[in-house]
């Protein structure tokens, strides 16, 4: 018998934050508009530490933290940036999630995803990550 499944919907949710320097391993939002029909947000990690900072801030911005609420009125954490790790494609295997698959969220899912939870809407964590999913269509969205 298959077990079933249960999903609470996320949002992320971004806070900048203004550092004593700019290292690699910081992430960064910032807006792409350049040879696009529409500007589309772009979420990325930092290689190397820039050279010129102020010059990095001016088209990047400040550095942010990612977090995961729930939809709604409530926007209660469900998962901060530590814990956001795995991505379900829909096949067995599990796979660490990309900034690409962050991206589609943000600017084809208006930055909402699934995340498996438990019966009682608790997130469930594998390894101390959840388990993001894209969202799916529900039938009233595929008919209009």
């Amino acid at each position: 018998m298959e077990q079933e499944e249960f999903y609470v919907e996320g949002e992320f949710i971004f806070s900048s934050y203004d550092p004593p320097k700019i290292l690699g391993g910081m992430t960064f939002i910032t807006k792409l508009s350049s040879c696009l029909p529409e500007p589309e947000l772009y979420y990325f990690k930092l290689d190397n530490t820039p050279l010129d900072e102020d010059v990095f801030k001016l088209s990047n911005g400040l550095p942010v933290v990612v977090n995961i609420i729930t939809t709604g009125e409530d926007g209660e954490i469900i998962a901060l940036q530590d814990e956001i790790g795995y991505f379900d494609d829909g096949s067995d295997n599990l796979k660490l999630i990309t900034e690409e698959q962050i991206n589609i969220i943000i600017n084809q899912y208006d930055g909402k995803m699934n995340v498996e939870s438990d019966e009682t809407g608790d997130p469930i964590l594998y390894d101390g990550k959840v388990i993001i999913s894209y969202l799916s269509l529900s039938e009233n969205d595929e008919e209009s």
